[in-house]
């Protein structure tokens, strides 16, 4: 009797471990199922992963909406997953890094930040980093020490998403180099954008409140 129960035990296990080792072989087919069919944005991409242990290499990825416009388009993305944090505290932490990063998103509208906002989303504008560190778990989603520098614009900063109360954090800097806020009219550079030491400007949003209030206020926050 202890033996049986003891190789049903066994059982689960390695169909347990088969299970993780097939999700982790067939990553890419499995994050893309997920993205097409419970969000509203939409993936592909030309390879994923150098052989059936490395799938954390992607070429040419494509992010876009279902609705409206946003597009996001990395020649490179290395992703690590934290497998102790997903076994062990039922929670996701992925660390992604791209490389060579176009953007495309909404960009209508007269106010200030409307206009900054159209210059970072400009598909002209390519950036050589973006970095950040993914955590979701049941309560929040959380994207941290996020990164990204263009030849003329940087951003850095955290963002949180909170699931059952609909609440979210922002602490963001947005820094444009002194010719791309030259684009912009003298009153943005004098009363929204703050000179630098570097010589460059700089906008900060800190926010911590209703998510639907935030995206209403920036039209970017993801829920």
């Amino acid at each position: 009797m202890i033996r049986k129960i003891f190789f049903t035990i066994l059982v689960f296990i390695l169909a347990a471990l088969l299970g993780a080792a097939l999700c982790f072989i067939y990553a890419d087919r499995v994050t893309v199922f997920c993205v097409n069919h419970f969000t509203g944005y939409e993936i592909s991409y030309d390879s994923w992963g150098t052989g059936p242990l490395d799938r954390g290499d992607i070429d040419n990825l494509r992010i876009k909406a279902k609705k409206g416009i946003f597009a996001l388009n990395a020649e490179k993305v290395r992703l690590e997953l934290d497998a102790l944090a997903l076994f062990g505290k039922k929670q996701v932490l992925l660390d992604c890094k791209m490389k060579d990063v176009t953007l495309n998103a909404a960009r209508e509208g007269d106010a200030s930040f409307d206009k900054i906002k159209a210059l970072i989303f400009d598909p002209a504008q390519k950036y050589r980093d973006v970095e950040f560190t993914l955590l979701i778990d049941e309560h929040y989603i959380k994207v941290l020490y996020f990164v990204a520098h263009s030849p003329d614009v940087e951003v850095n900063g955290d963002y949180s998403y909170f699931k059952g109360t609909n609440e979210a954090m922002i602490d963001l800097k947005i820094s444009l180099s002194p010719g791309l806020a030259g684009k912009l009219e003298e009153d943005i550079r004098k009363n929204v954008l703050m000179p630098d030491d570097d010589g460059w400007y700089s906008t900060v949003i800190n926010f911590r409140g209703n998510a639907t209030f935030l995206r209403a206020l920036y039209s970017f926050a993801v829920t």
